[in-house]
């Protein structure tokens, strides 16, 4: 009778340390690290590098009105210095249009900026410049696109491929006439594949018609076909999400996608994020949809973009207060198979950075807090990627002066 006992007693301790160790393990842990940006730092960019090291891209304040951009690289004992791309005076810096840095397996750093090339306040140009050396020493900048014409291009995604060469997403505004077009034309979706010896593929039409200033996201699958999103621009002004990927002969096949219905004349500058975990893509995406309600919305593939689950609301149950969802989203998939999604979320004159965890099968976990932020232009646009030991975040302290901050999720 005594043993039976003991033996019961071990069989419920085990069962409670067990769940236990389940309940820890399904909790999420946010911590605070410190940043290697200084003061008049914002602009920040996570990019995961063909070599699976996570990477950090932002502009900090220069001399006189100049402007640098400068990285580091994630390892086991925090951020590396920060290291100096290029600088200059005469770039475009915006809350919402990224500079990046990424890398490939063998080493080679890839990275773009924007550089004024007219008198418009939006005539500008995308630069990019190649390191061979892990960014010791930089290659002459180039420019991405063919025409040099006074307008937008902009809005970036970089995909690493195989052989050091990198494919380029970019928003076109070379068939907009005159400031913010007079009808005559619309913001093209445009790709173009740099190679490791400088030159370059022509130019490839993806969309000839997309939002003017949502950001793009882009990645490689494990089959080797790249895929895009964006928010896209019907004739009648719905602007919701559109997919397409590219095969191996760049052949371009639009994907379906969810429909929201949100009609809007003007550009939301609130584009989507993508991440894949081999075949698998998530999609995090926000709208108001056609019952103008503002929401922040998940979707899952399981066939490389070829289709779509149903959405799923990820936003709008995280505060007492009613929150006012803003998008500004990321997403990146966990060890685990589950898609986290960061995005803000406004109550009042307060807004919070959170993340929220999607299984495939559309289950919700709890609403992580990261941060508080502003819920102005001046916090930018939160940025989340997948390290080997837990979740990257990184956002910008809107304060005097700004400042990139980071945080590690475990």
């Amino acid at each position: 009778m005594g043993s039976h006992l003991v033996r019961s007693g071990l069989l419920v301790a085990f069962f409670l340390i067990m769940t236990s160790c389940q309940e820890r393990s399904s909790v999420a842990s946010v911590q605070e690290v410190a940043s290697p940006a200084g003061d008049g730092s914002m602009a920040s960019r996570l990019s995961v590098g063909g070599d699976g090291e996570v990477y950090l891209s932002w502009l900090e304040e220069a001399d006189g009105d100049a402007y640098a951009l400068r990285w580091s690289r994630w390892g086991v004992n925090g951020w590396s210095a920060a290291r100096t791309v290029t600088s200059g005076a005469n770039w475009f810096v915006n809350w919402a249009d990224l500079p990046s840095v990424s890398a490939f397996a063998d080493g080679t750093l890839f990275a773009h900026w924007l550089e004024m090339n007219g008198d418009l306040p939006y005539a500008y140009a995308v630069r990019v410049a190649r390191s061979p050396d892990g960014g010791a020493t930089w290659t002459a900048a180039s420019t991405l696109h063919d025409d040099g014409s006074p307008a937008e291009h902009g809005f970036v995604s970089f995909v690493p491929e195989p052989g050091s060469s990198a494919g380029l997403f970019w928003l076109d505004g070379r068939a907009v006439a005159g400031q913010h077009g007079d009808g005559a034309g619309a913001t093209q979706l445009m790709f173009r594949r740099l190679r490791s010896d400088g030159s370059a593929d022509d130019e490839l039409v993806i969309d000839e018609r997309v939002c003017d200033c949502c950001q793009t996201s882009a990645l490689r699958l494990a089959d080797g076909r790249i895929v895009v999103a964006f928010r896209d621009r019907s004739p009648e002004e719905v602007r919701d999400i559109g997919v397409a990927t590219l095969d191996s002969r760049d052949a371009v096949r639009a994907g379906p996608f969810p429909s929201d219905g949100w009609r809007i004349a003007g550009c939301p500058v609130n584009g989507p994020a993508i991440a894949s975990d081999g075949q698998r893509v998530g999609m995090a995406w926000f709208t108001t949809g056609a019952d103008d309600r503002p929401r922040v919305l998940v979707s899952i593939s399981q066939d490389g973009a070829q289709s779509f689950g149903d959405p799923v609301e990820v936003s709008g149950r995280t505060a007492r207060r009613r929150p006012w969802p803003l998008g500004r989203v990321g997403a990146a998939f966990d060890d685990d198979h589950a898609l986290w999604v960061s995005y803000i979320e406004r109550s009042d004159d307060d807004a919070v950075i959170y993340l929220r965890r999607v299984t495939v099968d559309g289950t919700l976990g709890e609403a992580w807090r990261v941060a508080r932020t502003s819920p102005s232009r001046a916090s930018g646009f939160p940025q989340i990627a997948r390290s080997v030991d837990g979740l990257l975040v990184t956002w910008t302290d809107a304060g005097d002066p700004k400042r990139l901050m980071t945080a590690a999720v475990r």
